[in-house]
């Protein structure tokens, strides 16, 4: 089982959000959009990551910091997968 509320946190660190009331319908639509990436082998940046948050939750705020340490991005990438293969 998807644990969405580790999820949730993990975006939150990733991304630095600040505040942010995301539903389960908008963790979950997060996660598919992430799959789909991956599924079409299509690299994920914080930037991508932030709009993809962004588009499914419109009250999140959080700060703009320049780079972003990848295998945050992985973790989360690893997350989101772990419940699509069952493992």
């Amino acid at each position: 089982m998807f644990d969405l509320k580790k999820f949730k946190l993990e975006l939150e660190r990733i991304l630095r959000i600040s505040a942010w009331h995301p539903t389960e319908e908008q963790l979950l639509r997060i996660k598919s959009c992430i799959e789909f990436r991956v599924e079409i082998d299509r690299p994920l940046n914080r930037t991508e990551l932030e709009i993809i948050v962004s588009d499914s939750v419109h009250d999140a705020s959080y700060p703009m910091f320049d780079g972003v340490d990848n295998s945050d991005l992985k973790s989360l990438l690893a997350l989101a997968l772990k419940s699509a293969t069952g493992k």
